[in-house]
């Protein structure tokens, strides 16, 4: 994918906006995605926010016709303290029948500041159930590891910062 537009900016001391367009592809088969969300801290334990993104791919051969979608979601997050954040995510396509809403209802937990770990519950066509686990040496080397439910995902990941630049590397197993 190539993103040939991200632009974000601040509303006022606690919101932030952005804008971002993607292009994937060659005239045989492309995706384009558009993107604007914004989110606002109400109060320093809760977070709201919007978005709304337009998605269209497509073929050169004429074989198929174009697809296209919109969906917006809405987003509330809770600092509920100790290192506890609850997150909940309410999704539709308006014009898709087939999956009308999707929905998310997360909990992260930084029990110590090397360990992050994430429980998920999120229904789309069907309920699915996440779990992961996140573990950070030092500043730079987190190490992964996660699964998945409906059906049964497992997922491996290393990651590496440095300065300005971020390198991850992720193996997922069906």
């Amino acid at each position: 994918s190539t993103r040939l537009l991200d632009v974000g900016w601040t509303l006022g001391e606690r919101g932030f906006a952005d804008m971002t367009y993607s292009f994937f592809g060659d005239p045989d088969y492309n995706e384009q995605q558009a993107q604007l969300a914004g989110h606002m801290q109400v109060e320093d334990w809760l977070t709201v926010g919007v978005k709304g993104r337009y998605c269209r791919q497509a073929t050169g051969d004429g074989h198929y016709d174009p697809q296209q979608w919109m969906s917006v979601a809405a987003t509330v997050r809770v600092t509920a303290g100790k290192g506890v954040v609850l997150a909940a995510e309410g999704g539709t396509r308006p014009w898709d029948d087939r999956r009308p809403w999707r929905g998310r209802l997360t909990m992260q937990w930084r029990p110590a500041a090397v360990v992050l770990s994430c429980l998920a519950l999120e229904s789309e066509e069907r309920m699915r159930f996440r779990a992961g686990v996140e573990y950070g040496y030092e500043s730079y080397l987190f190490f992964r590891a996660g699964m998945a439910t409906a059906p049964l995902v497992l997922t491996f990941g290393l990651g590496l910062h440095y300065d300005h630049y971020r390198i991850d590397l992720g193996v997922e197993r069906s």
